[in-house]
Order: C-alpha cells, then structure tokens, then sequence
C-alpha cells in the first residue's frame, strides 16, 4: 500500500474511534457511557487480537476483493482502537485522580462577577475556531501516524523477528498517541490569552486580549455556550462574523478549572426576550442559543430592527 492511502485510511480509521468516543462522553446516562465505552473497547481488543493471530487461515481464503477490503479495515481499525482505549485510559485517569472535597475546594471553575445591571466572567480561553482546531487534530494524527509508519518500514526486520508486524502497529499508536495528545494540548495551550465577557441588559461586550466587540442580543445569529470538557468553549455569530473561545485547552492556574460556568437564568430570559431560540441538545453542558426567523419574530411581537 503507498504511503498516501495508509495514512487515508489512519485518519479514516481515528475519525471513527474519535467519534465511538464523543458518543459515549455525550451520553445523558453516565453509567451507560462507561459500560458502552468499556465494552466498544473490549470488542475492538478480540476483534485486533482474532485478526492478528486466530484468524489469519479464514482471512487467506477469503476472495482477492473481500481480502482487500479486510487488509484496509484492519489498517483503520488499529488507530480507532487506539483512540477508543485512550479515551477509556483517560476516564479511568480522570477517575482515579478525581481530587477530594478539599482540593475541590481549592481549585475551582471561573465565577460570574455582578457588575449591575448583568455579569460579567473573565477566564483564560485560546482564540480559535473549531475548524482550525480539527485541522489541529488532523495533522497531528497524520505525523503521529507517519512516524508509526517509518519506524515499521525501517525497522520491519526487526520487528518481524519479535512478533506480528500489525501487533507493533497497536503498540505505536498507544506509543505515540497517547504522547501526541499531549504535544496537541500543548500546541493550542501556548496561544491561551486572557478574555472576559459580560452579559447586560441588551447587549454582550467580549474582551480578547486588547481587543473588545460590543454586540447587541438581537443582532446575535447563533450563540453556543458549553461548560466542561475540552471543548468548553464559548462561539458567537453575528453577520457573517464568528468569534470562538476555547476554554477547556485553555491553560489555566493550578486552582483554576479550565472550563466555563453555566450561564444564569436571568441571562437565558433575556436572550429569549431578544428572540434568541434555545436550541435542544444531548449534552447538558452545552447551550446553543439561536435567532429566530423573521416571521417568527414578528408573530412572537419581537422587534426586529438591527437584523437585515
């Protein structure tokens, strides 16, 4: 296989791991997340350990076609079951170095400030849009795998006399993901700058860095707001224009969380009042707000100057 769909079928294969991943994490009920993530994992493992070792005499007979397909599921599979254990090495990390209720205490998520008549929060946020950030995502999965690949290639030899080749490829992407995730981490941690924004009566002020944009509620297209994760994150659209602030790849002091308080009930009312539509979600940590068509805002008795 040359170099360029290996590495097609890599990405492929992450793609899907990544997204078995954020389903489980997504999930309303907890304890069905972890049973499923646990169980996605235990079944991808047979499923690599048959194909490597058990199955190799039912795969040779398979037909030239079918064969091909399976050599390329095989190939994607490696990197989906890499990133599936990770996500459920990082739960088992998470859990185990959960802190007691005093460290709790100690280290705590940004808090609403009252600046009369709304709030206002100040947090550490990275400036970037989640596009860039999968592309992020997407190059540092392509080095990683192509570092895999040139150390199978130069050292096959090697390799071959210890064990199965495809075993050394399983072995690689704990080897080298699990440390690509934190060089990803790194690499967006570094533009972390300090920002704020208040919620008033009409209108939101953001302030990144030395820049600040005043923009009224009902100027506002779509407005997303999720609190924990590594993709807390605030993203607001008004005309064409989006700004995006990654909070959770944020790097923070050690007694700050890198994440985002819920927003209050008062600003959720008047968000409302300006004909913004809450938006159903999985996820109870995210809040997508958006503007209301035109016909609808005219039926409801919102006033729609400021929208073209």
């Amino acid at each position: 296989m040359d170099l360029a769909p290996f590495l097609l079928t890599l990405v492929g294969g992450w793609l899907c791991g990544f997204a078995f991943v954020n389903f489980t994490l997504g999930m309303k009920h907890t304890g069905l997340g972890v049973v499923l993530h646990v169980a996605g994992a235990a079944g991808m493992g047979l499923l690599l350990h048959w194909m490597t070792f058990w199955g190799k005499g039912f795969l040779k007979e398979l037909p030239e076609q079918a064969s091909g397909l399976v050599f390329l599921f095989q190939m994607g599979s490696v990197p989906a079951a890499g990133w599936i254990w990770l996500g459920l090495l990082g739960r088992i990390t998470f859990s185990a170095s959960k802190p007691s209720e005093k460290a709790k205490a100690a280290r705590i998520a940004p808090a609403w400030e009252d600046t009369s008549p709304g709030t206002q929060l100040q947090f550490s946020a990275v400036p970037m849009q989640t596009r860039n950030l999968t592309f992020v995502m997407v190059g540092v999965c392509l080095v990683g795998s192509g570092l895999a690949f040139w150390l199978l290639m130069s050292f096959d030899a090697f390799f071959l006399k210890l064990a199965s080749p495809k075993l050394f490829v399983i072995v690689f992407g704990l080897l080298i993901g699990l440390p690509g995730y934190f060089i990803f981490k790194a690499i967006v941690g570094r533009k972390t700058i300090p920002c704020s924004i208040a919620f008033g009566n009409d209108r939101i002020r953001i302030a990144v860095g030395s820049e600040n944009v005043t923009i009224n509620y009902r100027d506002l297209d779509r407005l997303i707001w999720r609190c924990e994760s590594d993709y807390a994150r605030v993203e607001v659209h008004v005309h064409g224009r989006r700004i995006s602030l990654l909070a959770g790849l944020a790097r923070t002091p050690k007694t700050v969380l890198a994440q985002l308080p819920p927003l209050s009930k008062v600003t959720i009312r008047r968000l409302a009042g300006a004909g913004l539509e809450k938006q159903p979600t999985r996820r109870k940590d995210l809040s997508i707000f958006a503007a209301k068509s035109a016909k609808e805002l005219s039926d409801s008795g919102v006033q729609t100057r400021g929208r073209s």
